[in-house]
């Protein structure tokens, strides 16, 4: 799966605050915010004082050879749950901008984010991410003026590398966190180029409402949900009226329509040129930024079945970004379709390095093992992943292709079942296990592909997934009518065909060969 590294669950609240500006300072109950990181607020006030107003002096000079990072999420210290999203927004937005040095290691939200609410020290928590710096803040508000008190720990020590409070308006909060990240990379003394110091002083936008909107929409993507990713669309729409040059709203709105794309909610036709559009928008107006790149290679290989020009995407991507985990996750799973399972192995390792608490590259991991034929180290590490959040369907999707490659039917059922269900698609759950208990594995795909035809008359169903329960009752010619389907219109995931399990007893026969070489996979 195509997803990023920070899955959300697939339970709980997702309610987004509403569009009260920051200077009403009215508060706004927010379900499920996301996470602050500490250090991210702390520096967010250590830059919006910056002009001498009594925040803490600079303590101490930065130790050598401090190359990795964690920002936490910021503690926010006011009642107006709106800061909460705010808070959540500026993180990533330093954290997206460090991880842009390239002698820097800077940990991914997810892996930071969880700890939102935790009250740890930073000294544990910055050996558990295996970091050498860690940056804790608070956030409040007086008035229509934003404060933070950053602090920056050398987790070798404990000892403080440096501490500042910052004061800005709300009207000036969009360049925040480009100045945190100037900041920290000045206080850690790295060395940076030319274009990386261009970088750390430039503003992605000036525009408050434009930012405000774009982080809300930030907010939405990470929900995973049908209406969330169409919730962020229009808050990127917006945030792109207020400032037609913010390349990240582009960005941004991309982003939404690749995952629509991916979980085949809407067809390739409708998706493509929006999410070309976008990243070639995104890239005109800021050229250094990476995840752009990654989505028009997501695009080559979805719909252009460019596999050549999708590589080059993800590495110059990489090249902009080393620090991106999502990057490294889909540029191994491009690897994978291609059938390079050792250097999608290696790249999976790199996305996991970048960001350890990703449930979606934890689950990644699990299918390249069992990609690479290590079935038993697969189930074990899947196992292990279920029974510490058995809430996160991919876990379970993985492991039912590990019980189908075993041989153990009842299991793959279970699990698949069981997938289905925290996806939240519980009418094909349901189907699934009847027609099973009814006739066994045919009787599961035949009323789940009934299911599905029925749903295509009100929403888009694409063709490929109904050729894999054709492929997986063992029925050949509707498997390949289905498949012509798909290739005629360019269908979601069918770039996956290569790597499809349930494809595995159909590798000899000469139509998929035909498909395969008129795609320009190798066969």
């Amino acid at each position: 799966m195509r997803a990023s590294t920070t899955a959300a669950s697939n339970t709980g609240d997702t309610t987004i605050p509403g569009q009260t500006s920051l200077e009403s300072g009215t508060a706004i109950r927010v379900a499920q915010p996301r996470a602050t990181n500490r250090w991210l607020l702390v520096i967010v006030f250590a830059l919006i004082g910056g002009v001498g107003l009594g925040g803490y002096s600079l303590l101490h000079r930065a130790p050598n050879g401090i190359d990795s990072v964690a920002v936490l999420p910021l503690v926010n210290g006011t009642q107006n749950a709106e800061l909460d999203y705010l808070a959540d927004g500026i993180t990533e937005g330093v954290i997206n901008h460090l991880s842009r040095l390239a002698r820097l290691r800077v940990m991914a939200r997810s892996s930071v984010f969880r700890y939102r609410q935790a009250q740890q020290d930073p000294v544990q928590i910055g050996n558990q991410l295996h970091v050498r710096a860690v940056v804790v803040g608070r956030l409040s508000q007086h008035g229509d003026t934003v404060n933070v008190e950053t602090e920056m720990v050398d987790v070798s020590n404990g000892s403080q590398i440096w501490g500042e409070q910052y004061r800005r308006k709300a009207s000036d909060i969009a360049t925040v966190q480009d100045d945190i990240a100037s900041d920290i990379s000045g206080q850690l003394r790295l060395k940076l180029t030319g274009e990386e110091k261009k970088r750390l002083g430039e503003h992605a936008t000036e525009n408050s409402e434009a930012y405000q909107l774009y982080v809300k929409g930030r907010f939405y993507l990470e929900q995973r949900t049908r209406d969330s990713f169409y919730k962020a669309i229009d808050q990127f729409n917006q945030a792109i009226a207020k400032d037609p040059a913010y390349a990240q709203a582009y960005t941004g709105l991309a982003d939404a329509y690749v995952l629509l794309l991916d979980r085949n909610v809407i067809p390739n036709n409708e998706a493509s040129p929006k999410i070309r559009s976008a990243a070639q928008r995104a890239i005109e107006l800021d050229p250094t930024l990476a995840q752009p790149h990654a989505e028009l290679a997501a695009l080559k290989e979805a719909m252009d079945w460019d596999w050549a020009g999708a590589e080059a995407e993800y590495r110059k991507a990489i090249e902009l970004n080393p620090n991106d985990a999502t990057v490294h996750q889909w540029y191994s799973l491009l690897l994978g379709n291609l059938g390079r399972i050792k250097e999608s192995f290696e790249e999976i390792q790199k996305a996991l390095a970048l960001d350890p608490a990703s449930s979606q590259i934890k689950a990644n991991e699990g299918g390249t093992l069992k990609d690479m034929r290590r079935y038993d180290e697969a189930m074990d590490k899947l196992n292990r992943l279920i029974t510490a959040n058995p809430e996160f369907s991919a876990y379970y999707g993985e492991r039912a292709f590990v019980h189908w490659h075993k041989g153990d039917q009842d299991a793959f059922v279970s699990d698949w079942v069981m997938a289905r269900k925290k996806a939240g698609r519980a009418d094909e759950a349901q189907a699934f296990a009847a027609g099973y208990r009814k006739a066994s594995l045919k009787g599961a795909c035949t009323a789940i592909i009934e299911l599905l035809k029925n749903k295509s008359r009100a929403e888009y169903i694409s063709p490929y997934e109904i050729a894999t329960y054709y492929a997986l009752m063992g029925d050949r010619d509707h498997t390949f009518e289905w498949l012509e389907r798909a290739y005629a219109e360019h269908s979601g995931r069918l770039e996956y065909i290569k790597d499809e399990d349930f494809f595995e007893p159909f590798h000899s026969d000469p139509r998929y060969l035909d498909l395969l070489r008129r795609m320009g996979l190798p066969q």
